[in-house]
């Protein structure tokens, strides 16, 4: 928190007394220890207090969450508490809510899909979630998150592997040269095994 015009002032002050101390005390012949002491005593009172208050404030910043990540934690707290209550279609009603007063969110898809394919075993609704949130996922590492949740969930519970490739692949088209085009890559010559060798989709069709 910033210093108020009264507290520099304050500051200021306790800076010079104590230069004047210590000045005086290098003057004075034969001080020895004794002096040494006594201006490490008169350090401690004058800013023991302050030097503890700005660790203490150091410390909370540290390891404080700031406003910013509570609000993002809460945001989905509400549908996270049904969740963990069982609540289940209750918490899809929440969510498709959070959808609604953020448009750009990918979040809500992402958990919907999650709650369909588990609690459900709805996994066309939990595809057409995980396909609605492609056109929020703009960077290489949210695109290919949504692709390769997708890809996992048509080859594994949809049996439906050339469809997984293909998404496999779209991430390699949109996003060439990234560290997520490599794993899609890896992954789709795991999914050309199932496969059995046979030609996969074209990466520049």
């Amino acid at each position: 928190m910033p210093l108020s015009q009264r507290q520099w002032i304050f500051l200021g002050v306790r800076v010079f007394v104590t230069l004047l101390i210590f000045a005086t005390l290098m003057r004075l012949q034969g001080v020895g220890m004794m002096g040494g002491l006594l201006l490490c005593g008169i350090l401690g009172v004058m800013w023991g207090g302050t030097l503890a208050g700005l660790f203490a404030e150091m410390v909370h910043d540290a390891f404080s969450p700031s406003a910013e990540s509570c609000n993002i934690y809460r945001e989905y707290s509400i549908a996270e508490a049904r969740v963990k209550q069982g609540l289940f279609r209750e918490a899809i009603a929440e969510f498709e809510k959070y959808k609604l007063e953020d448009p750009e969110g990918l979040t809500p898809y992402l958990r919907i899909a999650d709650l369909l394919e588990d609690k459900f075993q709805d996994y066309p609704a939990a595809i057409a979630q995980l396909r609605s949130a492609l056109p929020l996922a703009h960077s290489p590492k949210t695109f290919s998150l949504v692709q390769f949740r997708l890809a996992d969930l048509l080859a594994r519970a949809n049996d439906d592997p050339r469809a997984a490739l293909e998404c496999l692949h779209e991430v390699q088209r949109k996003h060439p040269g990234t560290p997520q085009a490599a794993k899609a890559e890896e992954r789709a010559r795991y999914l050309l095994e199932t496969l059995g060798g046979e030609s996969a989709p074209s990466r520049d069709s």
